[in-house]
């Protein structure tokens, strides 16, 4: 009936629809990366290429319900998983008040602003069609629809793979309610899928053959049986995972005191609390063992957040009945409200901007806009041809990868342009940089290097090398090299003192910055970019821990830094009293005006007891 409750739901609904589509169309980047574009790309392609509607990592389910979504491009598919948010938040609230009348806003700002839902709302990533997959399951098997949530629950797989670690929940499920005849139907997903799939790959067992995840060791390592644990409050928000707890204690007591393990309320919470707990622990496993191709992204955990919800509404309401007076319990109320809702704001920069990964990818993309026509591009990140606008999937344009990774040219066409970035190139590519400045055919055309340093992935300095294909490979002339050094060598100089024959630097509890040396950028022969080395030597008068003492390298606009790089001195108790080197390397992008100014020093943060000696810079224009 659509009464004052169920219109006060639905404004409040429209409300988080208007914000997500703001976010969605005032961001530049995706929460989530590449796997976006590549899901999108998939489903967009697929009107082209209909076998990608069998596509096993794109997920079957997911790829024909975003398809018509996509001819209107990215933003307006990203608004399907906002539309499937809000469909799981009414699932969820039909859930909530069948088993306790509870008809408040607390589950809906639960759901909607916890901060990886409220991301993945956001996104072309599968994670919350799952979770209104899972909901569905559930609302139908709670209204004696067992067959109907077997045959939803068959489908699951084909919406997130790991979804079937929850079918063994609602076996028992079936077997304890005696709905027998609804256990075949759990198969009903994967015949439809292997006749289907049958015409295109000509295998029935084709789903099993084209899994996409090994068992195996990952390539991305493991992690802490815990790691999912310790990021509950960046998966769920503090007031959600405070509730969450005690909902998951207070349930389980009430369903352990009633002694009644059979009728609607104890299959609800087998149904709600048995899902979340064996998909979370399946994660947690699996990351911590480094296998099935886990990479222990805390975002796999959104698909049983719905559930997560009911769980803290059962907690929230036990915090209610134990506060007598409305006044306050209507406090209560508006304060989870509040905090919950800020939440992804506090933790997240909204609206989303473009990954540095993924700002050099762009660049890279306009760059090669600029090049007469290349016959084909090789690539590793999705987001170039996502960049480029080109059907990933026409390989007489674009090639994902390379067959030779040693040689690479081996497999390419004079005047083909290969994009290397140290994320997926090394990784997913399994092609290292060496091999490609190595190969006798391929010219590197142009690089581009962040303005700040990072590592990736298997501990990669993050850049992106263009490289062409050629007949004759030409070197360039290595420019004049510019080396400048501070050696302290006037003992009237203030903090100055002789050690050992030579004079040196002394930082300490008044001194927190070396001298700097500066070298103005047009001072610099480059072509693509400067590769230079920082360093000093440094002699320690007590403990020095992280973070408390570092060697500088920035460029500076202005007076003020526009790309800052640091490497920590540090000193164990056996390091006091000897003297240590230290050295940054470091590629630097050439896009600075040439009034900006490199400036190396040592800043003293902490104001600890050290000597220096021979701070230096070496600068090479490549």
């Amino acid at each position: 009936m659509w009464n004052d409750q169920n219109k006060r739901i639905a404004l409040v609904l429209s409300g988080i629809f208007i914000l997500q589509a703001f976010l969605i169309f005032k961001s530049s980047g995706i929460y989530g990366g590449a796997d976006n574009i590549n899901h999108f790309r998939i489903a967009r392609f697929a009107w082209v290429h209909p076998w990608l509607l069998l596509d096993h990592w794109g997920k079957p389910v997911f790829t024909v319900l975003l398809l018509p979504f996509t001819l209107f491009g990215i933003q307006v598919a990203r608004l399907f998983n906002v539309a499937v948010g809000l469909v799981t938040i009414v699932f969820t609230l039909r859930l909530i008040k069948r088993d306790n009348k509870y008809q408040g806003f607390v589950p809906i700002v639960f759901i909607a602003f916890s901060p990886m839902y409220f991301l993945l709302m956001q996104s072309c990533l599968t994670e919350i069609l799952f979770s209104l997959v899972l909901i569905l399951s559930v609302w139908l098997f709670l209204r004696n629809n067992s067959i109907g949530a077997a045959i939803m629950l068959s489908f699951i797989p084909f919406v997130r793979t790991e979804g079937i670690v929850v079918w063994p929940i609602f076996l028992i499920a079936f077997i304890g309610c005696k709905n027998y005849r609804a256990i075949p139907f759990l198969l009903i997903g994967s015949l439809f899928y292997s006749v289907v799939g049958y015409f295109h790959y000509h295998d029935w067992l084709w789903i099993y053959h084209e899994m996409p995840y090994s068992m195996g060791k990952s390539i991305y390592g493991s992690g802490s049986l815990f790691h999912f644990i310790l990021e509950s409050p960046q998966i769920f928000g503090e007031p959600f995972l405070i509730f969450l707890v005690l909902g998951l204690i207070r349930w389980t007591i009430q369903i352990v005191k009633s002694r009644k393990f059979s009728g609607d309320a104890f299959w609800t919470y087998w149904l709600v609390t048995g899902s979340f707990v064996v998909f979370f622990a399946a994660h947690s496993y699996v990351w911590w063992k480094g296998t099935g191709g886990s990479l222990g992204l805390i975002r796999v955990i959104a698909g049983v957040i719905p559930l997560g919800a009911i769980i803290a509404t059962n907690g929230f309401l036990g915090v209610l009945s134990a506060i007598k007076r409305n006044v306050y319990q209507n406090v209560c109320m508006g304060s989870v409200i509040v905090l919950q809702t800020i939440i992804p704001f506090l933790q997240h920069r909204l609206p989303v901007r473009l990954e540095p990964t993924q700002e050099l990818i762009a660049k890279s993309a306009n760059y090669i806009k600029q090049l007469d026509n290349p016959s084909k591009i090789y690539y590793f990140d999705p987001y170039l041809v996502h960049f480029l606008k080109l059907d990933p999937f026409d390989q007489e344009r674009s090639n994902w990868g390379v067959a030779d990774k040693v040689q690479p040219s081996n497999t390419m066409n004079v005047g083909d342009i290969l994009v290397w970035d140290a994320h997926f190139g090394p990784n997913e590519g399994g092609v290292k940089l060496t091999d490609l400045l190595a190969d006798p055919y391929l010219q590197s055309i142009k690089v581009f290097f962040p303005k700040e340093k990072f590592t990736v992935l298997g501990g990669y300095e993050y850049a992106v090398y263009v490289f062409c294909k050629v007949q004759n490979k030409t070197v360039s002339e290595q420019k004049p090299a510019i080396i400048r050094s501070l050696t302290f060598d006037n003992p009237g100089m203030e903090h100055c003192l002789i050690i050992d024959n030579k004079t040196v630097f002394r930082l300490g509890s008044s001194v927190e910055y070396s001298p700097a040396i500066r070298v103005p950028l047009q001072e610099v022969a480059y072509h693509d970019y400067i590769d230079l080395q920082a360093s000093v030597s440094f002699l320690p008068q007590e403990l020095i821990s992280s973070d408390e003492v570092l060697l500088v390298v920035s460029v500076d606009l202005d007076g003020k830094p526009v790309s800052y790089n640091k490497v920590e001195l540090v000193a164990a108790f056996e390091n006091i009293g000897s003297w240590q080197a230290l050295s940054l390397p470091l590629k630097i992008a050439v896009d600075f005006p040439e009034r900006a100014v490199i400036s190396v020093y040592v800043w003293n943060k902490e104001k600890k007891s050290l000597l220096l000696d021979n701070l230096q810079i070496n600068i090479n224009g490549v």
